[in-house]
Order: structure tokens, then C-alpha cells, then sequence
């Protein structure tokens, strides 16, 4: 019945759903959250953000989908969610700040993406993480200069993330960082440089990545051919051999 309510998104199912979060099964709370979400009536925004400080992943994601949703029909409580996002990422709980990055994902205006950068220094390398890759979508070209001193953060998975979110940008203006990258201790994060420099159009980088890679383990070897493009297997034939018998 919570999911039908949903669908027909009639907002006087509101006060039917509210009083039964909380008092059923995981099951029945999860369609009552993404029913709140369809619905998209300020009433149950509170109850969505309230229930996006739980632990459980799935939770925070269909109240997430849901805030999003709600601000879609109603943009003027944009000042709520942003005053929630920012109470939310004081929180000491690492899933609290991490849903609090997400939150500010749809609020506009600099001030919130101060709060995406600052959680570029979070304590928690899983907050910094999904910094990276949200401040990524948010300033789009203009991520780089954010983003590229991350390349030092001490956690493998902060730098891999800057790397899968700068590569096309890198690839085309900064070839020289993604060469650097290749020299990095974690195994994954030069699988990531090796991804997008093996695109690239110049034969004399190509070349030198090839060369860079015979000695190195098996996935960054799959991971070099799979990017080459025909052109470049066929001028550096034996090249490609080599790395494949090594």
C-alpha cells in the first residue's frame, strides 16, 4: 500500500505514511521513504532528512533521492536542506558527513561548495573520497586547480579518485601529471594514469608508456592494451608483444 501511495503521489497520503516510520519492517520503511520522495510534499522532507543520519546505505540513498525530489517541486526550501547539510557534516559520525556531501549537491551558490572543499580535509579518507568525486561534477572544468594538490592525499583510494575524475582533463592539458601518476606506490592508482594515457593521440607518449609498463603487474599491462587505440598497437608491434610475453 506505501509504494501505491507513492505512485499516485496524492499528498494527503503524507499524514497515513508518517506515523508508521519506524514501527514496521526494514522492508515497509524503505517504501515509505521512497513514497515520501514521490510524493514530493514538504512534510515529509523532515522525515527524510531525520532518517538520512541512519548508518544503512540504502536508507541514506532513497532519502537522499527523496530530498532531491521534494526540492525539484519545491525549490524555495533549498534554505532548509542547505542548514541541514551543514549541521549534518559538524556530525563526529563519518556516514553522517559523507550524506551531508550529498546533500549539498543540490543546494547552488560558492558558500556550499566551501563545505565540499573543506570535506577535502576530512579525517575519513571514505568522506574525502566522495568529495573528490562530487566537487568533480560540480565545478566540472575548473576542478583541476581544486582538486590536483588531492594527488598527495596519504589514502590510495582519495588519489585514484582524483585521477578517474581530472583523467580527460589531465589527458589534454596536463599529460605530465598522469606520466607521474604512473610512478605511484599503489598498484590501482597507476592502473587509473595508465587508462587514460593509453588514448592519448601522441605516439611519442604512447610509446614511453608502453615502454614504462613491460616490468609492470598484470593489471596495469590489461589495462594499457585495452585503451590503445588499432593505430598504435600496429606502430608499436613489438612493443605490445613484449609487454604481453614479459
Amino acid at each position: 500500500i506505501a509504494r501505491v501511495l507513492g505512485r499516485i503521489r496524492d499528498p494527503r497520503a503524507v499524514h497515513v505514511l508518517l506515523p508508521r516510520l519506524g514501527t514496521d519492517t526494514f522492508e515497509l520503511g524503505m517504501q515509505i521513504l521512497e513514497s515520501l520522495g514521490q510524493i514530493g510534499d514538504p512534510r515529509g522532507l523532515r522525515a527524510l532528512l531525520d532518517h538520512a543520519r541512519v548508518q544503512d546505505a540504502a536508507v541514506q540513498a532513497e532519502c537522499v533521492r527523496g530530498v532531491g525530489r521534494v526540492l525539484a517541486l519545491h525549490p524555495h526550501l533549498e534554505a532548509d536542506v542547505a542548514g541541514e547539510a551543514v549541521r549534518m557534516y559538524g556530525s563526529r559520525e563519518e556516514h553522517v558527513r559523507r550524506v551531508a556531501i550529498d546533500l549539498v549537491t543540490f543546494i547552488a551558490g560558492d558558500r556550499y561548495t566551501a563545505i565540499l572543499q573543506e570535506a577535502l580535509r576530512d579525517p575519513s579518507p571514505v568522506v574525502r573520497q566522495h568529495a573528490v568525486t562530487t566537487l568533480a561534477v560540480r565545478l566540472e572544468e575548473r576542478a583541476g586547480t581544486v582538486l590536483l594538490p588531492i594527488l598527495a592525499d596519504e589514502n590510495a583510494r582519495v588519489r585514484r579518485a582524483v585521477l578517474k575524475s581530472l583523467g580527460a582533463i589531465l589527458l589534454r592539458d596536463q599529460t605530465d601529471i598522469l606520466l607521474s601518476a604512473m610512478l605511484d606506490s599503489d598498484l590501482w592508482v597507476r592502473v587509473e594514469a595508465v587508462t587514460f594515457l593509453a588514448s592519448h593521440p601522441d605516439p611519442e607518449i604512447v610509446g614511453t608508456l608502453l615502454r614504462a609498463v613491460v616490468q609492470e603487474p598484470v593489471p596495469v599491462k590489461v589495462a594499457t592494451l585495452k585503451g590503445l587505440a588499432p593505430p598504435m598497437v600496429e606502430k608499436f608491434a613489438d612493443t605490445v608483444l613484449a609487454t604481453i610475453y614479459q
